[in-house]
């Protein structure tokens, strides 16, 4: 298997890109998050996607993870592998 099997470009609609420790990007569109591979900026994998339950309007890197704040409830995004990144 080709390690960049799956890889996807950022859609067109990302907004609020926000860089993370370890080289992963974050940016999100509607209820979207959306990652990067690490040090690899062209690559947003399906896998690597999280689901807020409101429409996100913005990203904050902080030292215990990533504060998405959304029109709702705010998250609170951990981890520094995007497949193992768990929000809520």
């Amino acid at each position: 298997m080709l390690p960049s099997e799956g890889w996807l470009e950022p859609p067109d609609s990302l907004v609020g890109l926000t860089v993370m420790p370890g080289g992963i990007l974050l940016g999100y569109s509607g209820k979207t998050i959306y990652a990067s591979v690490p040090y690899v900026p062209s690559a947003w994998p399906l896998a690597h996607q999280i689901q807020a339950d409101y429409n996100v309007r913005g990203l904050i890197v902080t030292g215990a993870g990533v504060v998405v704040l959304t029109e709702g409830n705010p998250a609170l995004i951990v981890g520094t592998d995007p497949p193992i990144v768990t929000g809520k």
